[in-house]
């Protein structure tokens, strides 16, 4: 499994300072979860990761559990006018769900369209709980 340090972009990675920001993209609760921000020390665990590979551009997905027990999915880009987490020409727009470990399927499906899902090894129709 991909560590969290070496994702291609990540939220902990880009956030304020020209990076992913609340103006551009968005945070969602699912179910009432905090949506604090976090740092890299806070992650726990990469529970699925998947990207599109080395290109020009790609698509990037994870689902990570924090030290609070709160789950982050995510769903983002990168390409040669921006990142979701960047905020140069176009980018800084990613969305980021979190939830409550029981809620893992409903994050899983809210986060990730197809290709995520199938990045990440999961089944359209999402995998349960943990």
């Amino acid at each position: 499994m991909t560590g969290y340090g070496s994702f291609r972009d990540a939220p902990t990675k880009t956030w304020g300072d020209g990076g992913f920001t609340k103006d551009h993209g968005a945070l969602h609760s699912l179910d009432g979860t905090s949506v604090d921000e976090f740092s890299t020390s806070d992650v726990v665990e990469v529970l699925y990761h998947g990207d599109t590979g080395e290109d020009w551009d790609g698509t990037e997905a994870a689902i990570i559990r924090l030290e609070d027990g709160r789950l982050v999915g995510w769903q983002t880009w990168w390409g040669p006018t921006g990142a979701g987490f960047s905020e140069d020409a176009y980018g800084g727009d990613a969305e980021l769900w979190f939830s409550k470990p029981e809620n893992l399927n409903t994050l899983i499906l809210q986060a990730f369209d197809n290709l995520g899902r199938s990045l990440c090894g999961i089944p359209r129709d999402g995998l349960g709980t943990l």
